[in-house]
């Protein structure tokens, strides 16, 4: 393949993005040539690149498919009685599971991603099944199974006499999984999938989040890791409830818990990080640690605003996400650039400290490929990385008058400029329409199918809506402990 003739936009130093204007070369998946004219005659496919920006396909580096399926439930309820409607991932067949990816797909397509994380709570067949919806579509993916072995109110800081006995024992049954199930189920995946089709499948193992987990299965599936040598994903103090249940807990920090564990290495990637230390950030640096911003679910959940300007400070990895749409709206990774530059400004009046444009770009390339142990495979434009090319329209009127590309792609662009899209030498969309799969064919069987899902469904909501006010009863009495930082706006309760 050749795309002719167009503007190149590569980044030299982790902020400064520019453009030349040149062809990029493509063999067997993989970028051969970045500038110049490289006009040889035995090119299959040719692209032309008159009026089209090249750029790096876009990393959404923490998602859940699952949640395209159930947008707006949970709506206006704390992130702990919010997951419920996260449970009800566990009552997807497998052609639910298979739609929600494709559904997911659609829109990360078409904003110009390339590359996502998928954690992804379901049995095996059922991640066989996204795993297959990902093939299909053509997209790049990291599929992390989302384990845990604990009831859920062993997860929160309860009290005696805080739940009855009839939800006691409802949380006991639907406890997810065993130790040995959790880790067989990572290590078949990991056997059948990590490295398949050329890199485009990787499988990291997925603990829900350390609170969730006994020590022992955080142990076996470090020890999973390091044997496969893959990475591991993790939600990690997303919300303030959190950082109060760990110190209820183990009398520290998680992040101090998972050190005494030995468990802090470079293998992992941990989403939201909103209410760390200082102690805390230190800590996930010395250890080479990856952190996912995950902007929009943050305050759709009322969880706060992470620390991003901390950790730039402290000189650590990030990476962006939308989470789900279920908890975000959407999986658009502009919106989450643009939420997470303006963000950034009110968490400290020293402007000279904020983040430029062109660092949230790096964030949704590079920042996420080194996050998911793929930046030697994606996040640039650059020969020996595999061919996932996003071609932008530059006449765009996001990017008219053009004055600050970076800047004008962060604030202005909607992903509406998206044209075409490359993933390992395939073009999955060209011109706005979607060559991969049926789009339209995909929307109808969600718009018919969803009637029996909600169906399905309904008895996990009801019994939802029954143990969601004991639930919100622990929230209201510890959200408003004093635990040294704060990480939301000014509010009383």
């Amino acid at each position: 393949m050749l795309i002719m003739n167009c503007e190149i936009l590569s980044c030299s130093n982790g902020k400064k993005w520019e453009t030349e204007r040149g062809d990029i070369e493509i063999r067997n998946g993989t970028i051969t040539g970045v500038g110049g004219h490289c006009r040889e005659n035995d090119h299959e496919t040719v692209i032309d690149g008159e009026n089209k920006i090249a750029m790096p396909g876009l990393v959404n580096a923490h998602t859940h498919s699952y949640g395209n399926l159930v947008k707006t439930l949970g709506e206006n309820h704390p992130f702990e009685s919010w997951v419920y409607y996260a449970f009800l991932a566990g009552c997807f067949s497998e052609e639910d599971l298979y739609l929600g990816v494709m559904l997911g797909v659609i829109e990360m397509i078409r904003s110009g991603v390339t590359t996502c994380l998928d954690q992804l709570g379901n049995n095996e067949t059922g991640i066989d099944a996204a795993i297959r919806a990902y093939l299909d579509s053509g997209m790049r993916v990291a599929i992390a199974p989302m384990v845990s072995d604990k009831a859920y109110y062993q997860t929160l800081p309860v009290r005696e006499g805080d739940l009855p006995e009839d939800i006691l024992e409802a949380m006991r049954r639907r406890a997810t999984t065993s130790l040995p199930a959790a880790v067989e189920l990572c290590e078949a995946l990991i056997n059948r999938w990590h490295g398949t089709e050329g890199n485009l499948i990787s499988i990291h193992p997925g603990p829900s989040g350390p609170q969730r987990c006994s020590d022992e299965l955080l142990i076996a599936l470090h020890e999973l890791a390091e044997r496969h040598d893959v990475h591991l994903h993790t939600h990690l103090l997303e919300s303030k409830i959190q950082m109060i249940t760990a110190w209820d807990f183990y009398k520290r920090s998680m992040v101090e818990h998972l050190e005494m564990l030995g468990l802090l290495s470079p293998r992992w990637a941990m989403a939201h990080a909103v209410w760390l230390t200082d102690s805390d950030i230190e800590k996930l640096r010395s250890h080479d640690i990856s952190i996912i911003h995950n902007p929009e679910s943050n305050l759709t959940l009322g969880n706060g605003i992470c620390p991003l300007n901390m950790f730039r400070k402290a000189g650590i990895n990030i990476a962006l996400g939308t989470d789900g749409s279920n908890c975000g709206g959407n999986q658009n990774l502009f919106r989450a650039m643009a939420l997470a530059a303006m963000l950034s400004k009110v968490t400290s009046p020293d402007y000279t400290q904020w983040p430029e444009a062109g660092e949230l770009l790096t964030m949704a390339t590079t920042g996420g490929a080194n996050a998911l142990g793929l930046g030697n495979i994606t996040g640039a434009l650059e020969p020996g990385k595999k061919a996932d090319v996003v071609l932008i329209d530059s006449e765009s009127p996001y990017l008219t008058p053009r004055i600050d590309l970076a800047n004008q792609l962060v604030y202005s662009e909607s992903g509406q400029s998206v044209d075409t899209v490359v993933i390992q030498g395939r073009v999955v969309m060209e011109g706005k329409k979607i060559k991969s799969f049926d789009e339209q064919a995909i929307l109808r069987q969600v718009v018919d199918r969803f009637p029996g899902l909600k169906a399905r469904l309904q008895p996990a909501i009801e019994q939802a809506r029954y143990e969601i006010p004991f639930v919100n009863s622990i929230y209201k009495r510890e959200i408003v402990r004093e635990v040294g930082i704060h990480r939301t706006a000014h509010w009383q309760l």
